[in-house]
């Protein structure tokens, strides 16, 4: 199957935000906070300079919450434009308008701001402690929220426990640094009343439903069109505040407003990942059994609550792994910080737990003076345990008797543990001496809701491009890393397309015919389409 999206970027006919262009088009500039906590006392804005504050606008209230949780009961939320208090570096404050981007950033270095510095915390562990300065003014508590998973009877594990060991992880803060930073376009059209705005974004519908509810617009009188994006990676699925000021701009002025992100700013603005410290400590029996574990998580959340309670949720869920455990207590607890605030970046918080998990086996290993892929044999789930039930549920949610491993595995052979070194020549083992050889590390993921055999339903939404199945299933497959496994990156890889889906699936499109049956090689394809959010949908 040949890819088709590829010929229009390599050749240079892409269409990215920054090729779009408008007559009469304006360049906006923001102004962001140098300090990590302080009070806004004076913005001075030199003569002849269009810039626009919270005030000016009337863009000082919180953004709609897209993600939310029910521990999270003092949750903040960013304003498209800090008022009075700043809580990280890089929050915008204020923005210049211009005819020339290059212009646009010569006014945004002349308007200085006059702070009242406070005192700030950067620090997780550090945020947690009761005469730790509070993140944002009025809260007694930095703590966003604590999740916990609990099964079995751990702390009886590490008392009958052979052996116990311990580790103390820090997963660093990181940036996804995509090959295209953000960049918004927004026009509105007074005949009609209506908006558009073109933005670099993994979440269309997010960012067109915030700007209804935000600027008090009809949803039908706002598209949103995502252009080819250079680069995602899980922050661009995120609704930032830019994106409502350039429409609020757009829809004042009357004339088409652009904002393109500096790489400056998208290493100091954008949303970043991680920065966890785990502890967890592990009970072993003299086999290498895994009998328990128990242990804390720190997270950082930065500043504001953009993604809700996703990121540190899925670090959490994931900790059993693909590993037969007897029981966990494991609590985490998101904090507020006076920095940046994080979102999933590559894997949303899969990683974070797999990593801490295999360095806990890594020192359990070396502590019974085991192989280290041995010890992962002996506990791995094995296909004679299937159906095998995961005991740990989402949080905030009751466990389901359908959240289980599939009995089938998505590939045509049996399913062996991919758990050992292999050789570039492909042998199970390297010869002696031999060092070209990788680790190949197991994990679980979480997939999607798995179809029934009811017809999927045109009701929910006649013009989505997705399939829309009744009576959803969610299931957990244990399996190698997505590098060991057979995937195609073509249109055809969308999930109701897989080849091992028993179902009937069918486009939600009017009058589409149901998919048919046989060989993937008789499936018909489809172009790929710019993601857009269209009114009435």
């Amino acid at each position: 199957m040949r890819r088709r999206e590829d010929l229009p970027l390599i050749t240079g006919s892409g269409a990215y935000l920054a090729d779009l262009r408008l007559d009469g088009m304006l360049h906006a500039g923001f102004i962001r906070s140098d300090e990590p906590h302080a009070l806004v006392e004076e913005v001075r804005i030199p003569p002849k300079v269009a810039a626009f504050t919270a005030a000016d606008l009337g863009l000082d209230r919180p953004m709609p919450d897209l993600h939310p949780h029910p521990l999270l009961d003092h949750a903040h939320r960013p304003a498209p434009l800090a008022g009075r208090e700043v809580c990280y570096v890089g929050e915008p404050i204020a923005v210049v308008l211009a005819d020339r981007p290059e212009t646009a950033t010569d006014l945004r270095d002349r308007v200085e701001v006059e702070y009242t510095p406070l005192p700030s915390v950067g620090d997780p562990r550090l945020a947690l402690e009761e005469d730790s300065p509070p993140v944002h003014l009025g809260d007694t508590s930095n703590r966003v929220a604590r999740l916990s998973v609990t099964f079995g009877d751990a702390e009886t594990a590490l008392r009958r426990a052979d052996e116990v060991v311990e580790v103390r992880l820090r997963q660093h803060r990181g940036a996804a640094v995509p090959m295209e930073t953000r960049g918004v376009l927004a026009v509105w059209d007074e005949s009609r009343e209506t908006l558009t705005v073109w933005t670099s974004t993994q979440s269309p519908f997010g960012v067109r439903r915030v700007i209804a509810e935000y600027l008090s617009l009809d949803p039908d009188r706002v598209r949103v069109v995502a252009p080819d994006v250079g680069g995602g990676f899980g922050p661009k699925a995120a609704v930032y505040p830019e994106e409502v000021v350039v429409a609020a701009l757009a829809i004042r002025l009357g004339r088409p407003v652009r904002w393109l992100e500096g790489r400056r700013e998208n290493l100091t603005c954008m949303l970043q990942q991680r920065d966890q410290f785990w502890t967890l400590r592990g009970a072993f029996d003299r086999n290498g059994g895994i009998l328990g574990i128990e242990g804390h998580v720190v997270h950082d959340n930065g500043a504001y609550v953009p993604y809700g309670l996703l990121l540190p949720a899925t670090s959490l869920r994931l900790i059993s792994g693909p590993y037969r455990i007897e029981s966990v207590d494991v609590a985490l607890d998101s904090v507020y910080t006076n920095r940046v605030p994080t979102s999933p970046v590559r894997g949303a918080g899969r990683p974070h737990a797999v990593f801490a998990l295999e360095r806990l086996l890594d020192t359990a290993a070396r502590a019974l003076g085991m192989d280290r892929a041995e010890i992962r044999r002996r506990n791995l789930v094995r296909p004679g345990d299937m159906p095998y039930q995961v005991p740990i549920p989402l949080p905030g949610e009751r466990p389901s008797p359908t959240t289980r491993a599939t009995t089938r595995p998505p590939w045509k052979r049996p399913w062996k543990p991919a758990v050992g070194t292999v050789s570039r020549r492909g042998d199970a083992r390297p010869p002696p001496g031999d060092a070209n050889g990788v680790w190949v590390w197991p994990c679980t993921w979480r997939t999607p809701a798995w179809p029934r055999r009811t017809p999927p339903s045109r009701d929910c939404c006649p013009t989505a491009r997705c399939s829309c199945w009744s009576e959803p299933r969610a299931r957990v497959r244990v399996m190698p890393p997505p590098s060991l496994r057979w995937r195609r990156t073509t249109w055809d890889a969308l999930p109701n397309r897989s080849r091992w889906k028993p179902a009937t699936p069918a486009w939600c499109l009017p009058g589409a015919p149901p998919w048919p049956a046989g060989p993937r090689s008789r499936w018909p394809t489809r172009r790929p389409v710019r993601h857009e959010a269209w009114p009435s949908c």
